[in-house]
């Protein structure tokens, strides 16, 4: 398996982390807020998304947290206000809706931008799609 097509450059994925950023500041201005990141996936989105933050009191933790065997996702997402930088378009068991999604995509593997394969390619700056 390796990367292949890339889904979403660098400069896409910039541009719309920065346009979360705004929207969550809108939205948490005033606030106490708390950013919780699950990693080591998360890792890239967080950093980029609490540098686009003006909330200068928001405090930050990180889980870890393992939902893939290979390709395939066994994991349940429940919690709080969610902000997520991608959402694949597929039939869920538990629905789970995003208050914020920064791009909804097909339900393709993807590596790059902090996801991994079996704990690789997560240094790609870009998403790419994953090849067999």
């Amino acid at each position: 398996m390796k990367p292949g097509r890339i889904l979403l450059s660098q400069t896409q994925i910039r541009s719309r982390v920065r346009e979360l950023g705004r929207a969550l500041t809108r939205r948490y201005r005033g606030k106490n807020v708390l950013v919780l990141g699950v990693m080591n996936g998360a890792l890239f989105f967080l950093a980029d998304l609490l540098r686009s933050l003006e909330l200068d009191d928001a405090q930050i933790a990180c889980v870890s947290l393992a939902s893939y065997t290979g390709v395939q996702s066994t994991g349940l997402l429940r919690g709080l206000e969610i902000c997520v930088l991608l959402a694949k378009r597929r039939k869920r068991d538990v629905p789970v809706r995003a208050d914020w999604t920064g791009f909804t995509i097909d339900d393709e593997f993807v590596v790059g931008y902090g996801l991994d394969y079996n704990g690789r390619y997560r240094a790609l700056k870009q998403i790419r799609v994953l090849e067999g």
